[in-house]
């Protein structure tokens, strides 16, 4: 029975690849947003809102650096590729897709259902560079989920927040989204104290990083104690099982990989050590990898979705829904790019 749960998951994994790649897209990578020289076909079908930031009304400042392909290399040494507008199509379609998990598996359980968005760090450089619509952005997924609580996350980070050459966020920079989000689920925060830091030797050359440009590298640092060291981490897709942070990604191109083993569908963190025998369900993408960590104390395990990599249509021959808590959690940046959503 369990070889063919595997089968049944990797088939749905190899469609999904398979149809992404059809597209254009990448298996492997958050898809690419819309950029300053490059907007989506479905965008360019809707044209953007009178208020929406263009070149011409927020300029680009003489300080600021532009590669060819359009990311920005700010004084501070931060790197973007500005995105925008909005796309509502976009939008639209993962709201249908969340409409669509909600009521598949969750309608009639007793789970306690929130979404929280993960702002991007635009939103920290909205006076800076062309920008999304963050709040119109933010307030059409709260209007197409009346079943989900919002947890607002924006005044909890800033943009020291953000690794300087990649898309997402730094956990160690991830106590008080993490203490926003436990309230909400009603289950104890992350105290600082109980944390050890582990920074990785090697250097993190994120997303936007560019040799022989102004850009330096990242540093990642991981927060440990005995409770993370002590959780199996079971990956529903080939059945191994890994630790939380998975060392064996160090030598990977993409060393944020090392948080949750990076890109997979389906994934239970069992925790031995739990305060309760409460269990979470998290729809996510990659951004969730390096904050669950910080959310475990209270959970007996953690179950990731990651409906890029596995057909939102069987995820019920992995996962038994039976009243967990539920969280969504995506970015603003894949909520503004959700083709690769199943």
């Amino acid at each position: 029975m369990k070889k063919n749960i595997v089968a049944a998951l990797a088939a749905s994994m190899l469609l999904a690849c398979l149809m992404m790649t059809a597209c254009g897209g990448s298996a492997q990578t958050e898809t690419p947003g819309t950029t300053v020289e490059q907007t989506t076909e479905s965008a360019t079908q809707e044209p953007p809102s009178q208020e929406a930031p263009t070149q011409e009304s927020l300029p680009i400042s003489g300080d600021i650096v532009t590669l060819e392909d359009g990311t920005l290399i700010l004084p501070d040494g931060h790197a973007i590729k500005p995105e925008y507008p909005i796309n509502e199509t976009a939008i639209g379609k993962a709201v249908t897709r969340f409409q669509y998990l909600y009521d598949s598996y969750l309608t009639g359980t007793d789970s306690a259902i929130h979404v929280a968005i993960i702002p991007d760090k635009g939103y920290y450089l909205q006076d800076t560079v062309p920008t999304l619509e963050y709040e119109k952005l933010f307030q059409m997924v709260q209007d197409g989920m009346p079943y989900a609580s919002y947890i607002d996350l924006t005044d909890t980070l800033s943009l020291d927040a953000y690794y300087y050459t990649d898309i997402h966020w730094r956990q160690e920079y991830l106590w008080d989204a993490a203490a926003r989000i436990c309230q909400a689920l009603g289950v104890t925060a992350p105290a600082k104290e109980q944390f050890t830091e582990t920074t990785l030797q090697m250097p993190f050359y994120g997303m936007y990083y560019e040799e022989g440009t102004a850009m330096g590298t990242d540093t990642i640092l991981l927060l440990e104690n005995s409770m993370l060291n002590g959780c199996t981490v079971t990956h529903h897709d080939t059945g191994r099982t890994t630790k939380v942070y998975d060392r064996s990604k160090m030598k990977s191109e993409t060393l944020y990989d090392v948080f949750l083993s990076g890109a997979t569908p389906l994934l239970t963190i069992s925790n031995p050590k739990a305060a309760t025998d409460r269990e979470l369900i998290i729809f996510r993408d990659s951004f969730g990898s390096s904050l669950v960590p910080l959310l475990l104390q209270d959970y007996a395990s953690i179950t990731l979705v990651d409906i890029r990599y596995v057909a939102s249509g069987v995820i019920d021959q992995f996962v038994d829904f039976h009243g967990q808590d539920v969280l969504y959690l995506y970015s603003a940046h894949l909520i503004n790019n959700s083709s690769a959503m199943k």
